[in-house]
Order: structure tokens, then sequence, then C-alpha cells
């Protein structure tokens, strides 16, 4: 086999090997952008925590406020009483986020 096709075979391995590679790489960069994305959500909400904590207002009328909510998306959203409080603390229960609070009695 002269230089020649032995140079083709090769490239013709080569070819082979990146297009069996396609979806694993595309895979690989489907899960790179989204964490790009998730990154990019969390940057913006460090970015503005400290801004919302100063218009956070933690009882409105009679309800409790998640603070959770606030700060991470700027969501008015009421915090329930949750079953499982002892005589030490209460438990509350987010209405949106679902997330619980364990607060002091």
């Amino acid at each position: 086999m002269s230089h020649a096709d032995q140079l083709i075979e090769i490239a013709t391995e080569l070819a082979v090997d990146a297009k069996d590679s396609v979806a694993d790489l595309q895979r690989k960069l489907s899960a790179i952008e989204k964490a790009k994305v998730e990154i990019e959500a969390r940057l913006h909400i460090a970015n503005h925590a400290l801004e919302r904590l100063s218009s956070f207002v933690s009882i409105r009328g009679s309800d409790l406020q998640c603070p959770r909510c606030w700060i991470n998306n700027e969501v008015i959203a009421s915090l329930r009483p949750a079953s499982g409080g002892t005589t030490a603390y209460d438990n509350f229960r987010c209405e949106t986020c679902k997330s619980d609070f364990n607060l002091q009695i």
C-alpha cells in the first residue's frame, strides 16, 4: 500500500471516529449550556440579593412572608403554619416555593 493510500486510510479512520463522537459531544455541549443558564440565574440572584434585602417586608397584614421567594425571585409569598412544631420552634411552610422555616418561639 502506498504512502498516499495509507494516509487516506488514516484520514478515513479519523473522520469516522469524529463522526462517532458527534452525539456525545452534542450531549456534553447541551449539559454545559444548561449549566451556564443555571449559573447566570444564580449570579443574577446574588447580584441583587442585598438590594432585595433592603426592601424585604417580613409581615404583610397578618401574614409572615417567605424570605427565599423575595430574595431569589422578588416574589411576595405567604408562610403558613406547618405541622411538626416543638415547644421551642414553630414550623412554617411557604405556599409558593414550599420551603420550610423553623422559627424560634
